[in-house]
């Protein structure tokens, strides 16, 4: 059975390195979530950091992933 594997990143372009890097698992499908902001949060400090990544996590969580 197929495992998911919920991937985050802060700009589509860094799907491709991630893609590469298990281009051989089997039995892994990759969901990327893509969230620009999240390096606009960056800029806010520590603060907005966390709450941005934990809001994305749960949000990731919620679609049923086996590992984030």
């Amino acid at each position: 059975m197929r495992k998911k594997l919920g991937c985050l990143h802060a700009h589509h372009s860094n799907i491709e390195y991630i893609e590469q890097a298990f281009q051989n698992i089997e039995n892994v499908e990759l969901v990327h979530f893509v969230d620009p902001g999240l390096i606009q949060q960056v800029s806010k400090g520590a603060d907005g950091l966390a709450f941005k990544v934990k809001e994305q996590l749960k949000w990731m969580e919620s679609c049923n992933m086996d590992a984030i």
